[in-house]
């Protein structure tokens, strides 16, 4: 289960782009907004391949939970509405960091992929740089998907998108421990959205290179450079993980 994905460019053009893709139901991998319908990537019947130089994806300033020198890298392109995230982190993320993370065999590594067609998204992605800047970015993280379960009336429809706006944002930030009038000078200036730009140019980079098909989204993972495309459950990674060490 996977939320499919597409470049941001500007918010106008996001909006434009979003509206396309959910009235269309197009799948996009590297697709600028100003391509034309034949530049979308086509891979044919080819298999996916890996990323072979996957430290590269571990960029400086990137969050890192776990031993940075773990044997195995997880590699995370996320959004932080996306209601298939959420379901990750519900439901495989607890088991995969309690197993693999916290006994030094993996280190996960978030980087940032929100969808045009989420409005917070993008504001929350850059909200989570502003909390990498404190050193409370998974505190931030978990807050956010936590807060969400409870805005959402049956905590079991976890692919529903649940709506919230900045003030939310800010508010969450707090109640993670975060210091807010920081938090929110630099969630104002958009002091990160260049940084979050660069993790999107990222992803569809390291899709191309690993010749993903179009059916790459959100929640999308590279295991020491081999894709786990969606929310899998907690064996998906075993299996990825086990295979890596």
């Amino acid at each position: 289960m996977t939320e499919t994905k597409a470049s941001w460019l500007s918010a106008p053009v996001a909006i434009l782009l979003g509206a396309a893709l959910i009235a269309g139901s197009v799948l996009f991998i590297g697709k600028t907004p100003n391509d034309g319908a034949a530049n979308v990537l086509q891979t044919g019947d080819q298999q996916p391949g890996s990323v072979e130089d996957y430290d590269a994806l571990v960029t400086e300033d990137a969050p890192v939970l776990g031993d940075p020198d773990a044997p195995v890298t997880i590699v995370e392109f996320s959004d932080f509405q996306c209601p298939y995230c959420r379901s990750f982190w519900l439901s495989t993320y607890p088991q995969l960091k309690k197993e693999y993370i916290d006994t030094g065999k993996v280190k996960l590594v978030y980087r940032n992929f929100p969808l045009p067609f989420h409005s917070a998204a993008m504001p929350s992605a850059i909200g989570g740089q502003c909390a990498q800047d404190q050193g409370k970015f998974w505190e931030y993280h978990d807050e956010l998907f936590a807060q969400q379960m409870k805005l959402e009336a049956d905590p079991t429809r976890v692919a529903v998108t649940v709506t919230y706006a900045e003030a939310e944002i800010k508010a969450w930030a707090r109640s993670a421990g975060l210091n807010g009038a920081a938090f929110d000078a630099c969630l104002d200036a958009a002091t990160y959205a260049d940084f979050v730009q660069n993790d999107i140019t990222a992803a569809n980079a390291a899709t191309i290179e690993a010749n993903i098909q179009n059916e790459w989204g959100t929640p999308g993972f590279f295991v020491n450079g081999t894709p786990v495309v969606g929310a899998q459950p907690f064996a998906s990674f075993q299996q990825a993980i086990e295979a890596a060490l």
